[in-house]
């Protein structure tokens, strides 16, 4: 698993397609320029053995979800991480993220569970009614209180360990920062091995998870829906060629706020998904695409799900240890 703020990197690859609106499917209107986000695990229950008709992309588990954290663990992993450096701040003497509190948590799994949701472009009918294609206000924020723009220099010293220490004051190896990464390492929760994007383990699932989404959007079943889709949108007088492709239309990022057309666009492109089954048939190919990986590497995958059950146990117990 590969912390990118506290989501997956599969959300990250999915909104550089959205708003890129190429290199994920052929085709398509002209694009914005390309940028990345943050996703998550998709949360719900089985996956099904034949295409299903999902009417939410959080409804099935992709087979992957199996090697990772889920947003939940996600989310208490950056809360304790906020909150350890937090404390070691409060020992030198700083008050560091003084309005930090468990409710980050709730938040960051409601980011996650957005940015999934968006995995194929839009896909909730009752947010593109407000929001368009547009993402809502509340998740750009990062769910931290302060940032290092709000620290001073002696504070910021402290949080880093790459400037002086302040007078009189013992700062860790490596600042504060270092200090939390030792501690949840310590607790089993290896954070350095998952961000490293080298070969160990925890971040097998990670570059399988990106490698199935992308294979998936050149695939004929997907293309196929897509061009169903497109037939579909056409009807509604809408020329795209994918839904990335609907997304990523420079008309929604000429204002901060949607307007009527993108809001029309938008629920035309969810009910024209819906009608196809795009949900259904990108969840059916993701998961073969996984499926196989799994199975090629079932020894590699093995030791990942040890890995990923250690660091569950720690987050569970550093949750119950460290004070709130």
């Amino acid at each position: 698993m590969k912390r990118l703020g506290g989501t997956t990197i599969l959300a990250a690859m999915s909104l550089g397609c959205v708003l890129a609106g190429t290199g994920c499917a052929s085709g398509g209107s002209t694009a914005a320029p390309a940028a990345v986000r943050p996703a998550s695990t998709p949360s719900a229950a089985s996956t099904p053995s034949a295409t299903p008709t999902p009417s939410s992309v959080l409804q099935y588990q992709l087979p992957i979800a199996a090697y990772q954290l889920t947003p939940l663990q996600n989310a208490e992993e950056d809360y304790l991480a906020q909150r350890l450096e937090q404390l070691c701040l409060g020992k030198l003497g700083f008050s560091f993220l003084p309005g930090l509190s468990e409710k980050v948590i709730a938040q960051g799994v409601r980011i996650t569970d957005e940015f999934e949701s968006r995995l194929y472009g839009v896909s909730d009918p009752v947010a593109v009614r407000t929001y368009g294609y547009h993402l809502p206000s509340w998740v750009q924020g990062t769910g931290k209180p302060e940032s290092a723009a709000d620290l001073g220099t002696a504070e910021w010293a402290a949080l880093t360990g790459k400037s002086p220490a302040p007078a009189g004051r013992p700062v860790p190896w490596g600042g504060c920062l270092g200090q939390a990464e030792r501690e949840l390492q310590q607790a089993g929760i290896n954070t350095s091995a998952q961000q490293s994007g080298g070969s160990d383990a925890s971040t097998l699932a990670g570059s399988v998870q990106l490698a199935s989404f992308e294979r998936a959007q050149s695939s004929p079943p997907v293309r196929a829906v897509f061009a169903r889709w497109s037939a579909c949108m056409r009807g509604y007088g809408d020329h795209y060629a994918t839904p990335f492709t609907a997304a990523a239309d420079p008309r929604w990022t000429r204002s901060a706020t949607p307007s009527r057309l993108e809001i029309q666009t938008a629920e035309h492109d969810i009910g024209c998904k819906l009608r196809v089954n795009v949900l259904g048939v990108e969840f059916a190919v993701v998961s073969r695409y996984q499926d196989q990986a799994i199975t090629a590497r079932a020894a590699a995958f093995a030791q990942a799900k040890k890995i990923i059950a250690s660091e569950a146990l720690g987050l569970r117990r550093l949750m119950a240890s460290v004070p709130t």
